[in-house]
């Protein structure tokens, strides 16, 4: 949201289980063969507690970034480029890093430890792209 909160779990959920019934349908993605990678979800406990009984995790992918004013400045740049002012406002910079932690940050916990690929989220979008691509290669 603009405030840097997250969508209530059940709303999240039934919006990707009806993303999903709709891919299925147009044969653009095919559950008994095709790798699905999740990008956002799950963002609370509560989400991937309820995936569980929905699709077989291989790999969490944690992009993580040490250095938050890094991030912080990262945001900064996407409001300007992209003419995104909820980003640009250090408040909700601040309550969405507080989100992060208090909700998001937790659900790495629920998975065991060797399924959790912690991947450096600095550097340029070609380098974390690679970084995600050859962590993805690894867990297949």
């Amino acid at each position: 949201s603009t405030k840097g909160e997250l969508v209530p779990d059940d709303v999240t959920i039934r919006i990707w289980e009806d993303h999903m019934a709709k891919q299925v349908e147009a044969g653009n993605y095919k559950p008994d063969s095709d790798v699905l990678i999740l990008d956002g979800l799950p963002r609370t406990v509560k989400q991937a507690e309820i995936l569980d009984d929905k699709i077989e995790v291989v790999k969490v992918l944690a992009l993580v970034a040490p250095d938050e004013s890094a991030l912080i400045q990262r945001l900064k740049n996407r409001a300007e480029a992209s003419g995104r002012p909820d980003d640009a406002d250090e408040n909700v910079i601040a309550n969405r890093l507080k989100v992060y932690h208090a909700e998001t940050k937790p659900v790495l916990d629920h998975y065991d430890v060797g399924d959790v690929a912690e991947i450096d989220a600095m550097g340029t979008p070609t380098e974390v792209l690679k970084r995600v691509a050859d962590a993805v290669i690894a867990a297949s």
